[in-house]
């Protein structure tokens, strides 16, 4: 019975090739739009993670009431960080200043918000190779490095970096008529977020000279730890130290709770679901609108089957059938689609766009649900069908 039903089902939906197509396009659509949802909330996490990646700490010191490093951490003693050198399996303890400051071009086309980080002169601070061969360039008086890959916004003091060796970085201060010029002398290569649209590395002496917060204020102390210590233990002994005064990370809770913070603490993460659950509602509808046209064509034929005997189940594996075919013929060329689509999305982002191994298997889920929940509604209308109909 099932082959009889593959049959016909082929049979429907090759029936009408325009109509097919047609359907077949609008459905596409609405998988498309749940990869691209997916793909979005993917760059967001990952770019959120391309600074806490490159610390160069076991351990993350950070204020009580610290949430999110974008939104300029609360700042905290100096001598709170400080404090940790003293607690064994501790080998060495740097401070670490950010904040997000606007930046301007040359051009002078805008502000485009940059995080600046301080860096102690002559201590590794970071993963980054580039910038931890510049560590004795940014110590000096009023200049810093600048990333390569920031965006496009940025690309005239790129140009002049490699022009001239140095572009003037122009940051407002206090005030809008006030400004601070530090010049740009290296680059090197990190990358931008959602939220923020490159980085400036510069010394701690410069960070507070460009900025006007003393030394004393840390947003972050980045501890490393001597080999073979057991990572959560210290972070207990740091804990039971620091007390109510501080929190502790460890380099993965901390890029964690960066991905948590945007995933459930702000309103990106919820538009992106509510974006996924939108393309589940479209192609609904689409497949419905589909599935309700096949059987308004084929009503007929339909009664006449019932009249020979042919059961309920019979028109489940039918609808089944061809909601399939819609699934299949639909899923594959998504594909192709959403890879050219995240090719586009990344150059004009500058925000790599990638598809993690469970992303297809997720979309191809919810695209079964979503061809399931039109089948069931179809088959409402298939219980219509009466033999009484041909006598109408």
């Amino acid at each position: 019975m099932w082959r009889r039903a593959l049959f016909i089902a082929y049979r429907q939906l090759t029936q009408r090739i325009a109509k097919l197509i047609a359907a077949l396009m609008g459905v596409t659509v609405a998988i498309v739009l749940m990869f691209m949802q997916i793909g979005f909330e993917n760059a967001l996490y990952d770019s959120a993670l391309n600074v806490p990646e490159t610390l160069d700490a076991d351990l993350i010191v950070s204020a009580r009431d610290f949430s999110s490093l974008f939104y300029s951490p609360p700042w905290f003693a100096r001598s709170i960080v400080f404090e940790t050198r003293g607690i064994d399996g501790v080998e060495s303890v740097r401070p670490l200043y950010a904040l997000v400051l606007p930046i301007q071009d040359t051009t002078g086309k805008g502000a485009r918000p940059v995080w600046l980080f301080g860096l102690p002169p002559g201590e590794r601070t970071m993963l980054n190779a580039e910038v931890n061969r510049q560590m004795d360039l940014i110590s000096q008086p009023n200049v810093a490095i600048l990333d390569r890959e920031s965006r496009r916004d940025f690309n005239p003091l790129v140009r002049d970096l490699m022009r001239f060796g140095r572009a003037d970085v122009i940051a407002p201060v206090g005030g809008a008529n006030l400004q601070y010029t530090i010049s740009a002398r290296g680059m090197f290569s990190l990358g931008p977020t959602f939220m923020v649209d490159g980085t400036i590395i510069t010394s701690d002496v410069n960070f507070t000279r460009m900025t006007g917060q003393s030394l004393d204020r840390v947003s972050l102390g980045l501890v490393r730890l001597k080999p073979g210590v057991d990572l959560q233990q210290e972070k207990a002994l740091l804990q039971d130290r620091l007390g109510s005064r501080a929190r502790i990370f460890t380099k993965q809770e901390f890029g964690e709770n960066e991905r948590d913070y945007y995933a459930n603490r702000t309103p990106i993460g919820y538009i992106f679901r509510l974006g996924l659950l939108v393309g589940v509602v479209v192609g609904i509808v689409f497949i419905l609108q589909a599935l309700h046209g096949i059987i308004n064509d084929n009503m007929t034929e339909y009664a006449v089957m019932r009249a020979m005997g042919y059961h309920q189940t019979f028109f489940w594996m039918l609808i089944g059938n061809i909601t399939a075919g819609f699934v299949v013929l639909a899923y594959i060329p998504s594909l192709f689609v959403t890879a050219l689509l995240y090719w586009i999305a990344t150059n004009a982002i500058q925000l790599p766009m990638n598809q993690k191994p469970g992303d297809a298997l997720l979309v191809l889920a919810l695209v079964i649900v979503m061809g399931g929940g039109a089948a069931m509604i179809a088959i409402r209308k298939l219980r219509k069908a009466s033999p009484v109909d041909l006598f109408s």
